[in-house]
């Protein structure tokens, strides 16, 4: 063994050959003891250090890393275990001993003792180097034993970098940070490599080295005639740009520079002159250390290049009179609101000109202007609409646009209208059909230049809504106890649709129907006396001037000769009635109509339908149930009869018989007999009369009656300049004994169209159902072609 004062970590052990790798790293071959304070092996205040072995094959030695590090002071014993055992590659353990046997241990004892050696010292010191610059800096030390010492880093500077350590010379390099000036430092250490070990400083003053500032180049676009502030660019590592001092080096060739403040300029080009120019410029930093103004640099110069450029002036739109807003509507949105009467407010009580608030322009703003205020206030829309077409027709309006540069193609678009608007692009024509009204439409149009400069313009467009042409159509003439079928018909030029139509029969009553149907119908209960026709027997004759002189000079109410409803019967009157004496027949029922859209109600045309009177010879042919009507004028046929009673609960069934033969031939006796329940008796008489009567009396048993008459109509002889009218109806007509018309009889008639073929067979109801029971009527049925 021996005495040492080094610090080691770890231990070398050589063999005389290669070792089993297994055995050489098993931690269990080995054990280095400590001998505790009692320096004696063996004892309780041992301490075993714990080792690592590393080995690797085929090497004749192996390490024995010290896992807590550095040992200290004290007695120490290594073993290498041949007992256990270290072996060779050839399964040979350890001979520790070296005595040719093997198979015991390798011992070996040593101590550490430190006690007189001396710490070594580090020296420190200071370095100085330029900013950019980098330095090599000696290390030093001492170690009062001559120990060997070894140099290394303990801490890094803050504002650089170091860089090839070299221990043997004890050097290193130092390099301060890009641009970085003023004071750093770093730590190193010396070792004796016995546990003495010393730290010392070395400080570095890095000395301000200016840096050259940079002007930086530009490009300007400026407008012609129009002046352009340049903000000029620099840059320096020390001083902050708003410290930085620039200066003009090179003037433009075309313009003038005008210093405005720090690093603007004012650049104004020539007159009209479009075209380059530059100058240029430069930066003066405030020195090293920054605002020091010790060694002030400046920068190379910059160009600033400019470009004016030709000024493409913005066409317009020439004004459009479009709308007039109400008076009041001071800010002409479209209504009068609390934002007009702000206005108002702030000028009522001034006087002077150019108020807005004086309304009837009197020069103050009063109580009268308050007045005219007033009457427009809440109202929204326009007074007066300037632009305006109807509903379903074309508007045109051509928009009229400038431009001050000569030479400039002018454009014209939308970029509002409504749905079906356009404009020409070339002409500015606006072209717009509304759908419907009324309505307003907000049209917005654009015109754009060459250079891509516009104009706009808005302006409102009113749409007025057309009425629709109501017309209504029909027969113009009608029966009493006859559906009337009249035609209706709308056209509107916009969208709207008719909701509902009212008809005014003029026999007192008012229809409404929803919709829009093309057709309605009415049934007349009798037919329209003139004016005068008290008695209502189809002529205004003596016995209704009877009527009329029993009245006339009488006052008061319910007076039927008071034609003129005044209150009196009086010449007036009889004006109105001589205007009618002597007309025989019916006046004319004067039908109109009234239809309604969303927009309104409108007035259709009147027409004029009345009951026609009976005529003679070949229009007044009576039934023919044997198969013909006659036709001939000089011989109108008389009548037979041939009765059928029906049985309980139906009508009785009449049939009729018509012969050609003289009138003076029919039976002037009257004939009757007892009817069964609900069934009616008919009774004929002779007659002169050139109608050709039917006469009858009729039974009625209960409260609804009726009988039906069936017969074939030939129109094979009928008159040729009345062939067009093969589609007109045969009506029957009953007429009381006192000759007023008992239009209750006719019910229902079977309606027939002989166009196609001349012989078609008709059924006809009549019915008496709105008299009471047991009621005798006598009286005629007539029928007649119309």
């Amino acid at each position: 063994g021996g005495t040492t004062a080094l610090a080691f970590t770890s231990l070398l052990v050589d063999f005389s050959e290669a070792l089993d790798g297994i055995s050489a790293r098993s931690i269990a071959n080995y054990e280095l003891r400590n001998a505790g304070p009692d320096a004696i092996f063996d004892t309780s205040d041992d301490t075993l250090i714990k080792l690592i072995s590393h080995y690797s094959y085929p090497e004749t030695n192996l390490t024995l890393e010290l896992v807590d590090g550095v040992l200290s002071d004290g007695a120490y014993r290594l073993t290498l275990s041949g007992t256990k055992a270290i072996y060779d590659t050839a399964g040979n353990p350890l001979d520790g001993n070296n005595d040719g046997t093997g198979g015991d241990d390798y011992v070996h004892y040593f101590t550490i003792d430190r006690s007189t050696n001396s710490e070594p010292v580090a020296n420190p010191q200071e370095v100085s180097v330029g900013e950019d610059g980098s330095v090599v800096i000696t290390l030093t030390g001492s170690d009062p034993d001559g120990d060997p010492l070894t140099f290394g880093i303990t801490s890094d500077p803050a504002h650089g970098v170091l860089s090839d350590f070299n221990q043997e010379e004890h050097t290193v390099a130092y390099t301060p940070d890009a641009n970085f000036n003023g004071t750093d430092s770093f730590i190193f250490h010396v070792d004796d490599g016995k546990l003495g070990r010393d730290d010392a400083t070395v400080t570095i003053t890095i000395t301000p080295a200016n840096d050259t500032p940079i002007a930086f180049n530009q490009d300007v676009t400026v407008n012609e005639n129009t002046g352009q502030q340049i903000a000029l660019l620099g840059n320096d590592i020390e001083t902050d740009p708003a410290d930085l001092t620039y200066s003009i080096v090179t003037l433009p060739s075309h313009g003038t520079l005008t210093h405005q403040e720090a690093n603007v300029w004012l650049y104004v080009p020539d007159s009209n002159y479009t075209g380059t120019d530059s100058f240029t410029f430069a930066v003066t930093d405030t020195g090293d250390p920054a605002g020091s103004m010790v060694n002030p640099l400046t920068s190379a110069p910059a160009t600033v290049n400019i470009t004016v450029l030709e000024v493409n002036r913005a066409p317009s739109i020439e004004p459009i009179d479009d709308v007039e807003p109400y008076a009041g509507d001071f800010d002409a949105d479209g209504d009068v609101d609390g934002t007009d009467l702000f206005i108002f407010s702030g000028q009522f009580g001034t006087s002077g000109e150019g108020l807005v608030a004086d309304l009837d322009h009197d020069n103050d703003v009063d109580m009268d202007d308050f007045g005219l205020f007033v009457s427009n206030y809440g109202k929204i829309g326009w007074k007066t609409y300037n632009l305006s077409v109807d509903e379903g027709s074309t508007f045109t309006y051509t928009i009229t646009a400038t431009d001050p540069d000569s030479g400039d193609t002018l454009t014209f678009s939308l970029d509002d209208g409504p749905a079906g608007s356009t404009i020409d692009p070339s002409t500015g024509e606006f072209t717009w059909t509304p759908a419907d009204g009324p309505d307003t439409a907000t049209v917005t149009v654009r015109v754009t230049d060459s250079g891509g400069l516009f104009d706009t313009e808005t302006f409102i467009v009113r749409a007025n809504n057309v009425d629709p042409e109501l017309v209504i159509s029909g027969e113009d003439k009608m029966h009493p106890g006859v559906e009337y079928t009249l035609n209706l018909s709308s056209t509107d030029p916009g969208d709207d649709t008719i909701t509902s139509w009212q008809i005014n029969w003029d026999d007192g009553t008012i229809e409404t129907i929803t919709g829009n149907p093309s057709s309605v119908t009415h049934t007349y209960a009798e037919a329209k006396p003139y004016i005068g026709d008290f008695d209502k027997d189809g002529d205004v004759d003596g016995t209704d001037l009877y009527t009329f002189s029993s009245q006339y000079g009488s006052n008061g109410s319910g007076l039927v000769a008071d034609l003129d409803h005044d209150g009196d019967v009086d010449m007036d009157d009889f004006d109105i009635f001589r205007s009618n004496y002597g007309k025989i027949g019916w006046d004319a029922y004067a039908i109109s109509a009234k239809a309604s859209d969303e927009d309104g109600t409108y007035s259709s045309n009147t027409i004029y339908v009345t009951d026609p009177p009976l005529e003679t010879g070949s229009e007044n042919t009576p039934v023919d149930s044997e198969g013909s009507f006659s036709n001939d004028s000089e011989n109108t046929g008389n009548a037979d009869t041939n009765e059928t009673k029906g049985s309980a609960g139906e009508a009785a069934l009449s049939e009729e018989e018509i012969l050609d033969k003289p009138v003076y031939d029919l039976p002037s006796e009257e004939t009757s007999g007892t009817p069964g329940s609900n069934q009616i008796e008919t009774n004929r008489e002779a007659s002169s009369s050139d109608v050709d009567p039917i006469v009858l009396d009729a039974y009625v048993a209960s409260e609804e009656s009726s009988f039906g008459a069936s017969g074939l109509i030939d129109w094979s002889d009928y008159g040729s300049n009345r062939k067009e009218d093969k589609k007109d109806r045969l009506h029957l007509y009953g007429q009381n004994s006192n000759s007023s018309w008992a239009r209750d009889f006719v019910t229902s008639i079977e309606k027939i169209d002989v166009t196609d073929n001349p012989n078609k067979e008709i059924s006809i109801t009549l019915e008496k159902s709105h008299i009471k029971p047991r009621l005798h009527g006598k009286g005629r049925l007539r029928s007649r072609l119309g």
